[in-house]
C-alpha cells in the first residue's frame, strides 16, 4: 500500500534537528531539540525585525507540538508497525500504548497541542503556510485520538485473547493506517515550514544582536549554534540516493570551522568577561561541543572523499549525536542563566 510505504520511509528517515528560537528583546535564546526532516521549504512570509517577537511566540505553539507530541506519536507508530499486522499471526507485540507519556491524563498533551495550534493560527504575524498547516495538523491529531484510545484499551485489557484479534483486524487497524498516513503527511509539511520560519527569525535576531551589541558573546553563541545546524543539514543532504556530493560536505565543514574559529578568537580577546551571575558566557562551554560536531563532519568528509557513501550511515549517526550534545549543553546552560 502506498501510504504504508510512505509512512515507513518517513519514520525511518527521522533524525534529530536543532531548532533555535529567539525573542527580539530577550536575554538568552532558547534552543529546542526537534525531530526534523531533510530540507526546509520556505515559509509563506519572511518575518520583519518588528514582528520577530510575535513570530517566536507563535512558533512556540508549533515547537511544543513537535517536541512533546509529534516525536512521541512517530515513535509509538514505529513500534506499532513493528508489531502489526504480524501480531495477528502470532508475532510479538512490541507496542502496548499510544500514550504520549505514562503520566498523561485524558490525552492532555494532544488536546493542548491542538488548542495551541488553533490559537497560533489566529495570532499575528499571519502566515498562510504556517497557519493552514497548524489547523490541518490539529484536525488530523484530533481525528486520531479516539481511535488511539480505543486501541490502547483493547491492548491494555488484552481483549485479543477473547476475540482472536477480530476487532483489531476488522476495525481498529484498518482505521489507524489512513489516519496516521494523513497525520504524518501533515506533520512532515509542518516541520518544513516551521524550520524555514525559524531560520528566518534567527537570521533577523543575529542582525538585531549585532546592531545592539556588536559581534560579542551573544552574537557568537547564536551564530555558532545556527551555523552548526546549517552545516549539519548541508552535510546530511550531501549524502543521498547512494551518492556523495563531496564539495557540499567540504563547504559545510569550512563554514562551521570558520564560525568556531571566529568564536575562539573573540573568546581569547575577551576571556575575563562573566555574566551577571559571575559565570563564564555560554560560548565558553559550547565551543568544545561545536568542535565535536566539526570533528564528526570531518569524519564524514574523509570517509566519503571518493564519492562512496561507505560508512556514511554510522558517521551520520555520530554527527547527530554530536549535534545533540551541543544542543543539550546550550539549552541547559542558557536555562540556568549562564
Amino acid at each position: 500500500m502506498p501510504i504504508l510505504k510512505q509512512v515507513a520511509k518517513i519514520v525511518l528517515a527521522l533524525i534529530v534537528l536543532a531548532i533555535v528560537f529567539v525573542a527580539k528583546g530577550g536575554d538568552v535564546p532558547s534552543l529546542l531539540r526537534d525531530i526534523g526532516l531533510p530540507e526546509a521549504a520556505r515559509s509563506g512570509a519572511e518575518p520583519s525585525a518588528d514582528n520577530v517577537d510575535d513570530l517566536a511566540t507563535k512558533l512556540g505553539a508549533f515547537v511544543t507540538c513537535i517536541n512533546r507530541v509529534d516525536a512521541a506519536m512517530r515513535a509509538n507508530y514505529d513500534r506499532y508497525r513493528q508489531s502489526f499486522p504480524a501480531a495477528f499471526e502470532g508475532g510479538p507485540i512490541l507496542h502496548r500504548s499510544f500514550k504520549i507519556a505514562p503520566y498523561e491524563v485524558d490525552n492532555g498533551f494532544s488536546r493542548d497541542c491542538a488548542a495551541g495550534l488553533r490559537a497560533a493560527g489566529r495570532a499575528a504575524p499571519h502566515d498562510p503556510a504556517l497557519d493552514d498547516l497548524g489547523l490541518l495538523y490539529a484536525d488530523a491529531l484530533e481525528a486520531l485520538v479516539p481511535v488511539l484510545n480505543r486501541t490502547d484499551d483493547y491492548l491494555g485489557q488484552e481483549t485479543y485473547r477473547d476475540d482472536d484479534w477480530h476487532e483489531m483486524r476488522a476495525d481498529l487497524h484498518p482505521r489507524l493506517l489512513p489516519l496516521f498516513g494523513r497525520f504524518l503527511d501533515v506533520s512532515d509539511r509542518m516541520r518544513e515550514v516551521v524550520a524555514a520560519a525559524n531560520l528566518a527569525s534567527t537570521r533577523l535576531e543575529l542582525v538585531e544582536i549585532e546592531r545592539r551589541e556588536g559581534r560579542a558573546y551573544r552574537w557568537h553563541a547564536l551564530n555558532l549554534i545556527h551555523q552548526a545546524r546549517l552545516s549539519f543539514d548541508e552535510t546530511r543532504q550531501a549524502i543521498r540516493d547512494g551518492k556523495v556530493r563531496v564539495p557540499d560536505v567540504v563547504k559545510a565543514e569550512r563554514a562551521l570551522e570558520d564560525a568556531l574559529q571566529d568564536a575562539r578568537t573573540y573568546m581569547s580577546a575577551h576571556s575575563s568577561v562573566t555574566t551577571s551571575l559571575g559565570n563564564k558566557p555560554v560560548l565558553f562551554h559550547i565551543g568544545p561541543r561545536a568542535a565535536d560536531l566539526l570533528a564528526a563532519i570531518k569524519t564524514v568528509r574523509r570517509n566519503t572523499a571518493h564519492g562512496d557513501p561507505g560508512t556514511a550511515e554510522a558517521d551520520l549517526d555520530n554527527m547527530t549525536e554530536a549535534l545533540n550534545g551541543l544542543v543539550d549543553d546550550f539549552n541547559m546552560r542558557a536555562g540556568n542563566g549562564q
